[in-house]
């Protein structure tokens, strides 16, 4: 909701197209620069504590700035600021939220959590923009902002509710070197570092949908933003699907995560054929397959990695993420004004395809140490 409402707020206030897109920079740009450190003090840290603190202060900054938008107070300067003040707690915030998973249900139930985590987080894109379209235009944006300073409090109360003496923590370090304590763990668990390249790989490649569905919907023969928001909606229905499935069958594995890639870059390149039926089946299925391989590549690295460095390695998985989804934007619209859709469209999933069949070939032929896929209770440097 807050998202939606801020984005509105900044058109609103400025006019400005290009201003909406600096605003959305000022909220996930820290995280791409400052995010090894952040995931440095997730593990240096109780995740607890920094959640505990992270999200009670999104939720004074969201209510504040609810108040101000509400009684006209909220000027383009103050949106901006809001903006980068979320953008820093991202930094330290997102890789606790990821890491903290293992801390609350250990690690044989990590893979239900995450996916059950995944499925709310797709509920979420569902409903919370109609609800965010329906608080502006009846009572107004700042309510939306209200809203998720309510929710951000709640979070402070469930995490103080916890009890530490139940969490699956491990004892915190303050001998390790930082950050190059995350990428030594990469490097000493081969599987780990091959699944973080290739998340960063489909990320640039194949996770640049809103892109391609804009130019998909304003090509189509109906309304374009009713068919935008169609395709969005298809999307999101496979991707809870998806997530829902496999909090039932929580098993994951090196093997499931290439798997997961291939398929969707096939689906995302038949994606490509001139066919409402085929685009609508296909749609669904890029959203099954997309969050399959995201759900089964975050679980198998935190279930691969040891509790004392997973802030940290979750910090990189998610820059490579991000950071690929910022590049793989623009680089998709170039693709669409000098092939065309069609043929961008069929290059983002053959690209994602490539790139789970040469990292299985290479991790098969030996060139890519293997450890075992197995992820039961111990890490992968345990074993």
């Amino acid at each position: 909701m807050q998202r939606v409402a801020l984005d509105w707020a900044v058109l609103e206030a400025s006019g400005s197209a290009v201003l909406v897109g600096i605003a959305t920079m000022l909220q996930f740009g820290p995280l791409l620069v400052f995010g090894l450190l952040g995931g440095a003090v997730v593990d240096r840290f109780s995740r607890r504590s920094l959640l505990v603190l992270t999200q009670g202060i999104a939720s004074a900054l969201s209510v504040v700035l609810g108040i101000l938008h509400l009684s006209g107070a909220a000027t383009l300067p103050v949106l901006l600021v809001a903006s980068a003040a979320r953008g820093l707690l991202t930094v330290v915030d997102n890789p606790a939220r990821h890491a903290i998973v293992g801390d609350l249900v250990g690690r044989d139930l990590m893979p239900a959590a995450i996916s059950l985590n995944a499925s709310v987080f797709q509920l979420g894109r569902l409903i919370g923009p109609v609800l965010s379209g329906a608080a502006i235009a009846s009572i107004g944006a700042g309510w939306s902002f209200v809203a998720n300073g309510v929710a951000c409090a709640l979070m402070v109360i469930g995490l103080l509710r916890s009890r530490p003496d139940e969490m699956f923590e491990e004892p915190r370090s303050a001998s390790d070197d930082g950050i190059g304590q995350g990428l030594a763990t990469v490097r000493a668990i081969p599987l780990v570092g091959w699944t973080i390249m290739l998340v960063g790989i489909v990320s640039v490649s194949a996770l640049n949908l809103p892109v391609l569905l804009t130019s998909l919907a304003r090509e189509s023969p109906g309304t374009g933003a009713l068919d935008y928001g169609l395709f969005t909606t298809l999307c999101a229905v496979g991707a809870l699907i998806g997530a829902v499935l496999l909090a039932h069958r929580p098993f994951v594995s090196f093997t499931r995560v290439v798997g997961a890639a291939a398929v969707l870059g096939v689906v995302q390149t038949l994606l490509a054929l001139p066919d409402q039926l085929v685009t609508a089946a296909c749609l669904v299925g890029v959203g099954f397959f997309g969050q399959t391989f995201l759900t089964s590549s975050n679980a198998f690295v935190q279930r691969s990695v040891p509790s004392a460095t997973r802030g940290r390695v979750m910090a990189l998985y998610l820059m490579l993420l991000l950071g690929g989804q910022a590049l793989g934007g623009p680089l998709a619209g170039l693709v669409v004004e000098h092939l065309g859709l069609r043929q961008a469209i069929a290059a983002s999933g053959l690209a994602a395809l490539t790139a789970a069949l040469a990292t299985a070939m290479v991790v098969r032929s030996g060139r890519g140490p293997v450890v075992s896929e197995d992820t039961g209770p111990r890490s992968a440097v345990e074993r």
